[in-house]
């Protein structure tokens, strides 16, 4: 008889991304549909899709540099 462990860790900096991620879609691709009505150019996602990932990141390094330097952090998420 096989016991299996499952063990999700999701780390500190994942959930911040995941966040900063969902933000920067919300607040960019609204932006973008206010701006742009009826436009279907590729090279306007590209720059959409550009956007959100340069927020995404800027929101991490935010993190990483004023919080994590200081000692403060986000929980981890363990489920066992």
């Amino acid at each position: 008889m096989f016991i299996y462990y499952i063990m999700i860790i999701i780390k500190d900096i994942e959930i911040l991304e995941g966040i900063a991620g969902g933000l920067g879609i919300i607040i960019f691709v609204t932006l973008f549909n206010m701006l742009f009505q009826n436009s279907n150019d590729i090279l306007l996602k590209s720059f959409n899709w550009i956007l959100i990932w340069a927020f995404r990141k800027l929101c991490v390094n935010i993190y990483k540099y004023k919080f994590k330097t200081t000692g403060k952090q986000l929980p981890d998420i363990i489920i066992k």
